[in-house]
């Protein structure tokens, strides 16, 4: 299915008008030309992706990433582009991180139909989801030694997110700083995917996590989907980290979490044997401990929370899948049987289903 946005910048006029407002944003007095436009090989489910290729008036061509995102399809009761734009500009210009510089915002939703912001286009490859990297593609044909040292650049990257000085940030997420008002913005985000009435194996999760919810958090940043799959490398190393949707101030054991559970994701749970010299779950643990100087005993916590995280989210792709006439009646059963939810019902014995 074609994207609303690529076919929008097959217009002349509206590649015209975004070319103006990027001359603008890089100062340009002569608009730059945009020469292609292409769609990525995956793209998030909640937003939008071009691939642009400018030429500016000196001849030299650049290329840029423009995200939008797409009301209709919203995963998170908070989405907000403009708040994910200033935590890239904020992330980018502290240096503690690489993430893509962040060109402009947008918010004016006339000329591609919701606001959208640009970032500067960082080379090289991503390990793929689909087919699963444990299985194919670049960094299955790497040499173990070579995966291993990948790995750990990765990781580091990953404890490296919850040292932001926060000076900046704190105004971006009012309500989501400690692990505790991050676990009470969750319910509320799963009660809006639901309708108000999540599943009661939802619910019955939620009020065990909240009954051994670890002791509160000193907010600092997580990066939210931090996995393996969200980070750029080049040229063997692990250059910048991409997709903060998903961030807040709730704590550097989120990320260990929702990294934990996506290696299984993309791993065991799929049928699929980890890649020799990606680091198995002790390891992990061990790199991450060692480099944060955190203890390990609120992992298993936040495992579990970040399954269930997964099971609301992916229930909510399916609801928005089938309200767009994506997904027949039948594959429902996924907003409460899914990935997220076995996954947690393994580490909480409770059943996937209501």
């Amino acid at each position: 299915m074609r994207s609303p946005n690529a076919d929008l910048l097959e217009r002349g006029a509206v590649r015209a008008a975004v070319a103006r407002w990027l001359g603008d944003m890089t100062g340009e007095v002569i608009a730059p030309t945009i020469v292609d436009t292409r769609k990525p090989d995956t793209s998030g489910s909640s937003h939008d992706v071009t691939f642009l290729t400018a030429r500016f008036s000196d001849g030299i061509v650049r290329e840029f990433v423009l995200r939008r995102g797409i009301d209709d399809q919203a995963l998170f009761v908070d989405a907000d582009l403009a708040r994910e734009a200033q935590l890239m500009d904020v992330v980018h210009r502290t240096g503690g991180v690489p993430t893509p510089e962040l060109v402009g915002f947008n918010p004016d939703p006339s000329v591609l139909g919701t606001p959208y912001l640009v970032m500067a286009r960082v080379p090289g490859n991503v390990a793929p989801d689909a087919p699963s990297y444990n299985t194919s593609g670049w960094l299955a044909d790497a040499a173990p030694v070579e995966r291993r040292d990948l790995w750990q650049q990765a990781m580091h990257l990953m404890t490296r997110v919850g040292t932001v000085d926060l000076n900046e940030l704190v105004g971006l997420f009012p309500d989501r700083q400690g692990l505790h008002a991050e676990f009470d913005h969750w319910w509320r985000n799963t009660l809006w995917a639901n309708d108000g009435a999540p599943s009661s194996s939802i619910a019955e999760a939620f009020d065990q996590l909240r009954a051994t919810i670890p002791p509160d958090t000193t907010a600092a940043l997580s990066w939210g989907d931090a996995r393996i799959g969200n980070i750029i490398f080049d040229s063997g190393s692990a250059a910048t980290i991409i997709d903060w949707e998903m961030a807040s101030l709730g704590g550097a054991y989120l990320d260990v979490g929702w990294w934990l559970m996506t290696d299984l994701v993309h791993s065991t749970q799929m049928g699929y044997t980890r890649l020799d010299g990606l680091g198995t779950r002790r390891e992990t643990i061990e790199l991450w401990c060692a480099a944060t100087a955190l203890e390990p005993d609120a992992i298993a916590w936040h495992e579990a929370f970040a399954a269930l995280k997964l099971g609301v989210t992916i229930g909510r792709m399916t609801r928005v899948a089938h309200q767009r006439g994506l997904l027949s009646d039948n594959l429902l059963t996924m907003v409460e049987d899914n990935l997220g939810t076995r996954i947690l019902a393994a580490l909480l014995e409770v059943p996937p289903r209501a």
